[in-house]
């Protein structure tokens, strides 16, 4: 990354563009991701709420993870079952590792709990999914040393 000064998410909506979307909670830095949330106002400016999402990035780049991240198929599991369709421009999909999901309340900041994150709404709702940090768990190898 050399004469590089950083990155940055543009948060405009490829399909609504600009919705007002905003980050105002420090991101959360896991082992090896960058979790944050995003809040998007409610359309009417009198009325409280909105939506938002939650995403996991990788901290150097800005940009998708290389293993998955979130449960998204809720099998208690983080693995390529919850990898999402991506549409390639000649009308066919692909499958790649998701990098956030939306929620139907303005989230809070994710908390980590071991592989657990809880995400608190603006509706009083809390979600919890589980998440990965891409690390490899248990014995990773071993040697057997002998003595003459």
């Amino acid at each position: 990354m050399t004469n590089k000064r950083g990155w940055y998410i543009d948060l405009t909506s490829p399909t609504a563009g600009a919705e007002g979307e905003r980050m105002v909670f420090a991101p959360v830095l896991g082992a090896s991701t960058l979790f944050a949330s995003t809040l998007i106002p409610s359309d009417d400016p009198c009325e409280p709420g909105g939506r938002g999402w939650v995403l996991g990035v990788n901290p150097f780049t800005g940009g998708r993870q290389d293993f998955d991240v979130f449960d998204f198929n809720r099998d208690g599991g983080v693995d390529a079952g919850d990898q999402v369709n991506l549409a390639n421009g000649d009308g066919t999909n692909r499958k790649v590792v998701g990098s956030g999901y939306s929620t139907d309340s303005l989230p809070g900041s994710p908390l980590q709990l071991g592989k657990q994150q809880v995400v608190g709404g603006s509706d009083g709702n809390a979600q919890t999914r589980r998440v990965s940090d891409g690390l490899r768990s248990g014995r990773v190898s071993w040697k057997e040393i002998l003595r003459d």
